[in-house]
This record gives structure tokens, sequence and C-alpha cells, in this order.
């Protein structure tokens, strides 16, 4: 087709292939060379070397791909070019951006043309780089209205047209003051879904959710986090709490901006911790509301270190500095009988060892 005996001299029509990514062939062709301008010129390329099996070719566009990064601004087309030419070996990584840099990808030109098998790839990813789900609605609602205008949508039918989308929204994760001021007035529900999720809010489980709404109660993990921890040994009173520990304060080395306590109680035959926001000074440019996510591992120390106990868990707690008193929450529990075991107690025979280690994010 290009030189040689069998060089084709009248025009030939190619349907199945983009311009630039056979551009990017011929160029190899003719110089040995490549000249890649974005992971999706290299992709493209690709494409055209696999359906004329040019191995060396594949390498050189696998390579660049692998090395060189896919960027937040083209991951969307990236993934949906991937699609087109059945190309799958990018899927992993294209996810990774997406959860990753997910604020990057969801500004980037191209989003609002992306189709909605790639939103629903966004939306059902966890974690995100996001700091709430009433952020990931957000970015729904700002698509959504894109596509309503492009493709002339009635107001009436928007909330149907958007049924296979809005399923993987965690709406029963919000906060009350965030549904009424970001959802209630949406369309892309209708009312009878906006008064299931409101009933559901005040009261859990007080009515059935429509099929179109997710039941989801646990909180979507995110991947702003710090990158540090905090290791802390501390020493439990079984029978007498506040006789030896009366609490913990985290360094702000976790988070500049934040204090918060770890403190226990005994209710029933159970030793709870609770993650406890302490006062902020906020600044006109403050955020007042902030999501608080811990990660936190507690390790009762055993006479033998292979009789320890170790308790792992992930919580997270709605802040609003506004108010005086801020929401608690248990972020572990031991059964009181757990504890005193004799492979537990110290010499005091009521008192234990515990390690916490602990990862702070809060946005």
């Amino acid at each position: 087709m290009f030189y040689g005996e069998l060089k084709e001299e009248n025009t030939v029509t190619i349907n199945d292939l983009n311009p630039q990514g056979f551009q990017g062939m011929k160029f190899f062709f003719y110089t040995g060379k490549v000249n890649f301008t974005s992971a999706v010129d290299a992709l493209l390329t690709l494409a055209a070397a696999q359906k004329y099996l040019v191995s060396e070719l594949s390498k050189k566009c696998t390579e660049y791909i692998t090395k060189e990064k896919i960027q937040p601004s083209e991951v969307l087309k990236f993934y949906e070019n991937c699609k087109i030419y059945h190309i799958s070996e990018f899927d992993e990584l294209c996810n990774q951006v997406i959860r990753e840099e997910t604020r990057k990808v969801v500004d980037s030109e191209y989003f609002s043309q992306a189709k909605i098998e790639t939103i629903e790839v966004i939306l059902k990813s966890s974690p995100l780089n996001l700091i709430s789900e009433i952020k990931l609605f957000s970015i729904l609602k700002k698509w959504a209205i894109a596509r309503t205008i492009k493709e002339r949508i009635c107001d009436h039918d928007v909330a149907i047209r958007f049924n296979s989308l809005k399923k993987y929204i965690r709406f029963l994760t919000m906060s009350s003051e965030d549904f009424v001021s970001e959802v209630a007035d949406s369309s892309l529900l209708t009312e009878e879904e906006k008064t299931a999720i409101a009933w559901n809010l005040l009261k859990p489980g007080s009515k059935p959710l429509p099929e179109t709404l997710s039941s989801e109660l646990q909180y979507r993990e995110s991947t702003i986090s710090s990158k540090q921890q905090e290791k802390y040994k501390f020493t439990l009173s079984v029978d007498n709490l506040t006789s030896i520990f009366d609490g913990y304060t985290l360094p702000k080395k976790l988070h500049p901006d934040l204090i918060l306590k770890i403190t226990c109680s005994k209710i029933n035959n159970f030793i709870c911790f609770w993650l406890e926001p302490l006062t902020k000074i906020i600044s006109k440019r403050d955020c007042c509301i902030w999501l608080v996510t811990m990660r936190s591992k507690l390790r009762v120390v055993a006479n033998d270190v292979n009789n320890d106990f170790w308790l792992e868990n992930t919580c997270s707690v709605r802040v609003d500095w506004k108010k005086q008193q801020q929401q608690t929450t248990i972020f572990a529990k031991i059964e009181v009988r757990k504890l005193k075991k004799k492979c537990f107690l110290k010499d005091t025979k009521d008192s234990v060892d515990i390690e916490g280690f602990f990862y702070i994010s809060a946005y």
C-alpha cells in the first residue's frame, strides 16, 4: 500500500481507523520513529499498528502510554477510544487516573462530551478524589445539564432519562442540609425519589426506596488522605476508664488545621472509642463544613505477640465549625470480656496496653 512492488497508485479509503492514528503509523513507516503529542495520539496509532500487525510500533505506543502516563484532561477521551478499538489493556490505568485525579478529570474540556457509559464508570468508582458524596452529585448534575442542552431533552423527561446514572449516587450518606440545599430542587430526581430520600435521612428504613436509587449507607472512600501516620500507646483500665486514660489529642502533624481527640467510654459490655472534633479558628476564607475521615488500627497488646488482637476501621464525621458542639462518632468497640482475658491483662489484673495507629483526612 505504501511502497514496493505492491504499491497502490489509486486512492485507498480506510474507514475503520482514525486519521490521526493512521498518520502516526505512516510517520513510523517513513522515518522509523514516533512523534506522539499525547496518550490519545499514541493510542490511536496503536489501533492502526494492531490492525496492520506492526508489532514494533505497537510496542513503542504501549511504552509511551505507560511511561508518560495518561493525563487527567484526556483520560475520558482515551477511555472511550479504548472501547471503540477494543483495547482493554489500559482499563486499570484509566481507572487509577479517575480515582486519584477526579477533580481534574471532571474539569476537563472533554467531560461534557463524555458518553453516558463513561460517566457511569466515574460514578461507580470508589475511592474518588472528592470530599463528599454531594460533590459527586454536583458532577453528575453538571454533565446532565450539558447533555440536556445538547439533546434538547424536555424538563419532564430529565429525571427518567438519567435513571441509569443516579442509582450510583449514595444519597443516604448525605447530610440533611446538603440534601435540601443541593438535591431537593434538582430535576434529576422525581418527587417520589426526593420524598423517599428525605424520609430515610430523617429516619433510616422508614420508607422503601425506588429501584432507581441506591440504598448504600457506607460513605464512599476518598483518595484524599494524609501521608502521615500517628502511633500512640496507652494503658487502659477496663473497670475504671478515667483513672488511667482521659483522652488523647491527635498531633497537628496529621492535619495542620484540625484538632481531634480520642476518648473512650464503657457502654453496656463494650469499651467504645470515640472520635471528637475540637474547636477551630475560622477565617472568612475557611470552609465551615468538613468531612473528616479517620482510618484506625487498634492493637491490644498480649503477653505473647502471637495473641495480639487487632481491630481496623474507617469512620467519617461531618463537622460544622459554625457550631459550638460537634458531632462525635464511635470508631471502634471491644467487648469487656475479651479485654479481661489473661493474655491481655497486666500485673494490675485490671489494665491492658493498647496501641493506636491513626490516619486522618479532612476537607
